[in-house]
Order: structure tokens, then sequence, then C-alpha cells
């Protein structure tokens, strides 16, 4: 029996990891995660690789008013977005779950895929139906979406910029709120954040030419 496991994450721009998990069926864990059950429907995801992107959906059951709630408190903050926000969608089988005859098996995952949310056409006492497109069928994108040079492109101390300690100037000395910089490189961010943290840095060091 095949088992679908989702993930609906970065709709907190202050949390990009807090996430919701749920699938169709009770007292599920995979790979050490528990899911919530949340009755769901699903449509169009396919993985063929001609043709139209797929632009599925995902129906999910409001009576439980998890998802619904999830949605009240988006609406209600000025950091957190539904449209735009992540979902993961696992395809796994039933004994790969945690506790079964198989889990913990390399090849536990029958499909895997990431996809954005474009739309919440519906949401009601009911149900709340999402619209889903690939990231790279969003009206609007063009790709490369930003030039690719070995300096990093984001504002300073401005999402997706998490930087918010102590001031440093353009040398990467310690320095003062009124000559705080950063000078955009690699070296820059590891002096803010450490060698080994993982980066938000949004440049591209692996390059040798500028485009």
């Amino acid at each position: 029996m095949y088992v679908e496991l989702f993930r609906i994450y970065r709709y907190n721009l202050n949390s990009l990891e807090e996430s919701l998990y749920f699938c169709n069926h009770p007292d599920v864990s995979f790979e050490g995660q528990a899911y919530q059950a949340i009755a769901c429907e699903t449509k169009d995801f396919n993985s063929v690789g001609k043709g139209p992107l797929p632009t599925p959906t995902i129906t999910v059951n409001n009576f439980g008013r998890v998802v619904g709630d999830l949605i009240y408190q988006i609406d209600q903050s000025d950091t957190k977005r539904l449209e735009g926000a992540w979902v993961e969608r696992i395809l796994t089988e039933h004994r790969f779950l945690d506790g079964q005859s198989d889990a913990g098996s390399s090849v536990s995952r029958k499909d895997y895929s990431r996809w954005v949310i474009e739309q919440v056409p519906r949401r009601n006492y009911k149900a709340v139906e999402f619209k889903l497109r690939t990231p790279y069928d969003i009206e609007g994108v063009i790709l490369p979406g930003r030039q690719c040079t070995h300096y990093c492109s984001w504002t300073y101390r401005t999402y997706p910029c998490t930087w918010a300690g102590g001031y440093f100037d353009r040398n990467n000395n310690a320095t003062t709120e009124a000559n705080d910089e950063c000078n955009k490189t690699l070296a820059a961010c590891k002096v803010r954040f450490g060698n080994y943290a993982a980066l938000p840095f949004g440049g591209h060091p692996g390059i040798d030419t500028f485009y």
C-alpha cells in the first residue's frame, strides 16, 4: 500500500523550517518524523518528463481545524504567507514506515518532489484546497532570476540575509552600529555566522565568470 506524506513549510518568514506534517493515514512516522492524520485528496501529481508542467492540487479535510487554524494564524501575521510557501511530497510504501518490516531501507522513497503553493482557491469549514506549481513554473519567473556573481545579492540584515547580531565594517572588523557594513563576500558571511554554519550567502563563489 502506498502512502503520501506532506510537509508545508516556508510560510513563516521568520522561521523558514516551521512546518506542518500530515498524511492520509493515522499513527504514521517516517524517518523519525511524525505526521498528523488529516484526510486529504490529491490530483495530478505527474512525473511525466514531457508536455506541460503539472499543476497538482491537494484538498485537505478541515473538520479538525488543523489546516484552517494554520491559515487563520497566517492571515493575522505580517511575517507569514501561504501563497509562495513550499510543499514537500514523499511517496512511500507502508512497509517502509517507522516500526514496519522494511523501515530505514535506502529505497524507501518511491517519489520525492517539492512544489510551491500558487493559490488557495477554496477554503471553508469543510475543506481547504491548495493549487500547486513547480518552482520553475511560477508566472513572471525568468531564469536565471538574478545575476550569478561572486558577491552576495541580498540586502544586508533583510531577509533572506538573516544576520541580526553584532556590527562589522567593510573590512570584517568589529565596529559600531554607525559603521556597520557588509562587503558582500563569502568571507564576510563566515565572519558573522561562523565557518561551519549553514550560510544564507546570496552569491555564487564557485563560478569563474560574471554573467
